[in-house]
């Protein structure tokens, strides 16, 4: 009788914990897609008029390496610095 009651008790946890990783994969599956989306768009947009000011491949380069070399602050300002140009890009676009 204590088994099956450990056994049930086991099972339960083993399908919350389940439940809360799938929900947690499915929440990052639709964030990462519409965060893909939205980059995608707005990168369209701004190249609607003209070619876009300049080259944000060494930008993301930036990010990309901070995170490789473990340094969290240095992918913060890296990130944060993309994220700055990004908005300068997009609102010099809306203006011309």
């Amino acid at each position: 009788m204590m088994y099956e009651y450990h056994l049930r008790q086991s099972k339960g946890i083993f399908l919350m914990s389940f439940q809360f990783a799938l929900a947690l994969w499915i929440a990052l599956s639709l964030s990462a897609s519409s965060i893909e989306a939205a980059v995608g768009w707005t990168t369209i947009f701004k190249q609607r008029k003209r070619k876009l000011p300049r080259d944000p491949l060494p930008d993301h380069r930036a990010v990309f390496e901070a995170i490789a070399e473990g340094d969290p602050d240095g992918a913060r300002a890296a990130m944060s610095r993309l994220l700055e140009l990004a908005l300068e890009d997009t609102t010099v676009s809306l203006n011309h």
